[in-house]
């Protein structure tokens, strides 16, 4: 019984080496890398994750970063810095064995003219399955955010949120340029009292009044005599100028066929897009 023993001692020695020898030198923390880990998707519009989106004036986008640990040492001080102008997404940790290992990525935001402004309050942690972990501190889109800890071979979610944001178009206003009694349109921050009335019948000379030309939805000077009430209005209101919009309607042949186009595209990856949507919000 005891050479029995002895033997089965023997045996064990080597296996329990490899156990206890692998786990004191488990190979240090690191990140992973590739494209598919930095994901962006338009809120306002409910589209799916992408590496490459379009938004427009007041969209909100969200955008997604998979941070995974493929070793069995843990990282620490994981800290996710993203550049909304460029698209560029930095992420940055210290493994145990006390080097610095980083990931990079890169999304794409067509904003049409307008600008990305990051949302305060919008950055959270979760889990790989999508679990909220919590709330993590503004400054992903400055200096970057700490997320903390993230052990071997562990898998987890930054996300935070950006609006497009775009200037605003000045308001148009018509007057009556008093040097030549003209009826013209300037910004209203233009606007000077001593060159210009808001009274535009101060345009109209002796037997002319100002009109609204219903055909031309233009406000001009007539003589009191030609005015026609099938053709002319003495409210002016009528033929005010519209102002500018701050973003146009996307419309035409060429909006329908991306339209057609993308709707083919997402229903052939929509299981995938689907998983991913439910997984990352």
């Amino acid at each position: 019984m005891k050479k029995f023993a002895s033997l089965a001692a023997l045996v064990m020695l080597p296996v329990l080496s490899i156990v206890f020898g692998a786990t004191a030198f488990a190979a240090p923390g690191q990140l992973a890398g590739g494209s598919n880990l930095y994901k962006v998707r338009n809120v306002t519009q409910n589209g799916g994750y992408s590496s490459s989106i379009s938004a427009v004036c007041n969209d909100t986008v969200k955008y997604s970063v998979e941070i995974s640990n493929t070793q069995y040492g843990a990282l620490t001080d994981v800290t996710v810095k993203a550049n909304l102008a460029s698209g560029d997404i930095n992420v940055s940790a210290k493994n145990d064995a006390g080097n610095t290992v980083t990931s990079n990525g890169h999304v794409s935001v067509a904003t049409n003219g307008g600008t990305l402004q990051y949302i305060a309050g919008s950055t959270s942690l979760y889990t790989v399955s999508g679990t909220f972990v919590k709330t993590l501190a503004d400054g992903v889109a400055s200096n970057g955010v700490n997320a903390g800890d993230l052990g071997g071979s562990t898998r987890e979610f930054v996300q935070f949120q950006a609006k497009v944001k775009c200037a605003e178009q000045p308001k148009m206003i018509q007057v009556c340029e008093l040097a030549t009694k003209k009826v013209i349109t300037i910004k209203e921050s233009d606007f000077d009292a001593t060159k210009h009335s808001k009274n535009l019948a101060d345009c109209a000379q002796p037997g002319e009044i100002v009109v609204c030309e219903l055909a031309t939805k233009k406000i001009v000077t007539i003589k009191e005599t030609d005015f026609d009430s099938s053709k002319h209005t003495k409210d002016l209101s009528k033929c005010e100028t519209p102002v500018t919009p701050t973003e146009l309607p996307q419309t035409g042949a060429t909006g329908g066929v991306v339209a057609i186009v993308a709707s083919l595209l997402t229903a052939a990856a929509g299981y995938v897009v689907t998983t991913r949507k439910n997984v990352l919000g």
